[in-house]
């Protein structure tokens, strides 16, 4: 009886091993032939009777994904969690390698965790720092980053500089850069840069911002929460220190499924979390003591990677620029409307300036069942919206009537 289940678990393992490919009608052809419809069908985003065009908090597995996710969470339950472990720990070590080619993490090392602030935080305390160390950050950046940085300036006795950008749709990408290459001096450590921001979609322009703080002697730590399965880009080519991304966000998957990238340069003088072995101090995996997590997360990732590359990438990130632009274009001359965002320096996300903000939010909940996210600065609140590869014009159709309604 104990072989038999053995047995049993042995090929279930192996059967879900053998079934990474979703075997979904791939997409990934041209973007005009792309049948949005029927992707749609493929989320469970009708089965709740609240439009989402809140993509930007957090994403959602596709109805497929979500089902090998439960399979996976059947298993890990079913028997000794470890020793279905040990029999996925190769799958697992693979769908990461294929997380790490679609970012081209090519120059150092991709660990997964459960978040991007897990990732930050483990880069932030894990530098050997020196008393009076400067590091950069801007007020655009997300309030958790701010909090640990607040943190460590109390335990470390390092000095945050700040970098107020003001309206970043009314300045260049040279000016972001020379806003922080303004507040460089000789003791500063870190820079840290948000690629895409969480307010208002506005992606940054890192690269640039990487080759001007090394000119400098300065590493960056590059804030990716937004930038995985969203947008086309490679870390090679950023050449950053450090990166950080939240795949349950645009990429779809799991909640609890983040990643942390280091540059082989940086590997050694940093200290990872206090629970690894003293001798692995010097070793790739000393990131990877992390104690029990949802080892699910691990394998359902390369389902999400599976919908990704049905659709292609480029596709996805042409359609969600699209659907941005389709329903910006129709209130834009709506006279109590401010679009925030850069409608050229974003992707999925645009913010609006609306009057009486919490009365509208809640009147778009309420009244025509869509759900936005309030956001904001201090003193200048507004709404941001994210639609996604599950939302149709037909969708932003009625955003935007609601939207008249409301402004009338």
């Amino acid at each position: 009886m104990q072989d038999s289940r053995r047995s049993f678990l042995y090929k279930m393992t192996l059967l879900s091993i053998a079934c990474t490919k979703n075997p979904m009608t791939s997409y990934a052809s041209k973007n005009d032939s792309v049948d949005w419809t029927s992707i749609k069908s493929d989320y469970m985003i009708d089965d709740y009777p609240i439009m989402n065009l809140n993509s930007g908090s957090a994403g959602i597995m596709s109805r497929l994904t979500f089902n090998n996710h439960i399979e996976y969470l059947r298993l890990i339950n079913s028997h000794a969690p470890y020793e279905i472990l040990s029999q996925w720990e190769k799958q697992i070590k693979s769908n990461l390698h294929r997380l790490s080619d679609l970012i081209h993490a090519t120059r150092g090392h991709l660990y997964l965790l459960r978040n991007s602030t897990e990732a930050i935080n483990i880069v932030l305390w894990g530098i050997k720092w020196k008393k009076r160390n400067e590091i950069i950050y801007a007020t655009c950046d997300y309030p958790l980053l701010t909090n640990s940085l607040q943190s460590l300036k109390k335990k470390k006795s390092v000095k945050l500089v700040s970098v107020n950008h003001g309206r970043l749709k009314e300045i260049s990408d040279d000016e972001i850069v020379k806003n922080y290459e303004r507040k460089i001096s000789k003791k500063t450590r870190l820079l840290v840069v948000t690629y895409i921001t969480h307010r208002e979609g506005h992606i940054l322009p890192v690269k640039k911002i990487c080759e001007m703080a090394h000119s400098h002697g300065v590493e960056v730590l590059v804030d990716a929460a937004h930038a995985i399965g969203h947008i086309d880009h490679s870390i090679e080519s950023i050449n950053c220190d450090y990166y950080t991304s939240s795949p349950h966000k645009w990429l779809n998957a799991p909640l609890g499924t983040g990643v942390l990238y280091v540059n082989d340069d940086c590997l050694t003088q940093l200290n990872p979390p206090l629970s690894y072995p003293l001798n692995h101090s010097d070793k790739v995996d000393k990131f990877e003591f992390l104690g029990t997590r949802a080892f699910q997360n691990g394998m359902t990732l390369g389902h999400a990677i599976d919908d990704l590359e049905n659709v292609g990438l480029v596709n996805k990130q042409e359609r969600l620029h699209m659907l941005k632009k389709y329903w910006t274009e129709k209130i834009k001359d709506l006279s109590e409307i401010e679009i925030i965002t850069d409608i050229n320096r974003s992707c999925a996300v645009a913010s609006i300036k609306i009057p009486q903000q919490h009365k509208v939010q809640q009147a778009l909940l309420k009244k025509y069942k869509i759900h936005v996210k309030k956001s904001g600065y201090k003193g200048e609140g507004f709404l941001r919206i994210s639609s996604n590869i599950f939302t149709l014009e037909s969708d932003l159709d009625h955003f935007v009537t609601a939207l008249v309604d409301l402004t009338k």
